[in-house]
């Protein structure tokens, strides 16, 4: 008896949850990672898009260094900003807001703008991509969009995207 319902219920609830498991642990293979640690140097004036990166370059010294140190998932960004404060950034790259996908480490997040000028509905995205190029470049891409209803009926979108490239440092 006890047998029968070990066969009948127990042992295909263990290979449902087996299969799961494994189908779960292969999704997660197909992300490739990369090491983007490295020095390197904003030797653009600006950047190639609407607006100025929201994500690393956006107050970079022109000229200046930028040092990335990736350690397991920490990712720590160092660099000068146009103020003449160094500024130092660490993420946790396990986060939820990140993700590995073909050697580029994506980001996104949504958030409820604050104030506005009529009322209604709004979501603000930011999106960020960060890569190596084929010459040791880093890219970082980054978006902005804003998508909403102004008086609850008006639809209404925003967006903006710029790209930089930081040179690798060969000194």
């Amino acid at each position: 008896m006890i047998k029968k319902i070990i066969k009948k219920t127990i042992l295909p609830l263990i290979s449902l949850a087996l299969f799961i498991v494994a189908a779960c642990d292969r999704t997660n293979y197909n992300h490739i990672e990369s090491n983007l640690s490295g020095t390197y140097v904003n030797q653009q004036i600006k950047g190639q898009g609407d607006v100025t990166s929201h994500f690393v370059a956006g107050d970079i010294v022109d000229g200046g260094t930028v040092i990335l140190e990736q350690k397991n998932s920490m990712l720590k960004i160092t660099y000068d900003r146009k103020n003449g404060h160094k500024q130092q950034d660490t993420y946790d790259l396990n986060s939820n807001k990140f993700a590995w996908h073909n050697g580029s480490l994506m980001y996104e997040k949504k958030e409820k703008p604050v104030g506005g000028i009529l009322p209604g509905y709004a979501v603000q995205t930011r999106k960020a991509k960060l890569y190596k190029d084929q010459n040791g470049n880093l890219v970082p891409e980054s978006s902005f969009t804003e998508k909403g209803l102004m008086l609850f009926i008006i639809p209404f979108m925003d967006s903006y995207k710029n790209t930089l490239i930081l040179k690798k440092d060969e000194s």
